[in-house]
């Protein structure tokens, strides 16, 4: 992989975390119960901090910094909008989808820095902690469904 190439996925994967904290404090913030708002919040601050391991790799292996454009503005936006539209499940299953997605291509970071250590057990630890909360937002999924509930998981008031 090319250098220019190895900076774009960064900024990419940056990116879709950018989102993702944004649409996960978004809907912690509307959510009405106490005990699942809390696992939302701290998915989405994973998701955070997993934005800045992407920023620090791309500034220490290219001296590059990001940052938030308009046009990564109005994709928050319109996942926002998504997400006020979409029942919970669904957008869930929509955001998780991202996310399995996102840890296949990490895996092309690990290939690019084969021979920094550091960094691939930095790139190993985010796709542990991204498989780990898709099992906790599947559960909550699950939860909801098992119980049969036609109670909103998110409240709309």
């Amino acid at each position: 992989m090319t250098v220019e190439g190895n900076l774009s996925l960064l900024r990419q994967y940056w990116q879709s975390e950018i989102i993702a904290d944004s649409l996960y404090r978004f809907l912690a913030a509307r959510c009405s119960d106490a005990e699942s708002r809390e696992i939302i919040a701290k998915i989405g601050r994973m998701e955070q901090g997993h934005a800045t391991v992407w920023s620090r790799i791309a500034a220490k292996s290219h001296g590059a910094t990001f940052d938030v454009t308009l046009s990564l503005r109005l994709k928050i936006l319109s996942g926002k909008m998504l997400s006020l539209i979409l029942p919970f499940t669904i957008f869930i299953h929509y955001m998780e989808h991202q996310e399995r997605n996102a840890i296949l291509e990490y895996s092309k970071l690990l290939e690019a820095d084969e021979h920094d250590e550091e960094t691939r057990k930095i790139i190993t630890h985010v796709i542990r902690q991204e498989i780990a909360h898709e099992w906790q937002m599947m559960e909550q999924v699950a939860d909801r469904d098992r119980c049969g509930s036609l109670i909103p998981f998110i409240s709309r008031g």
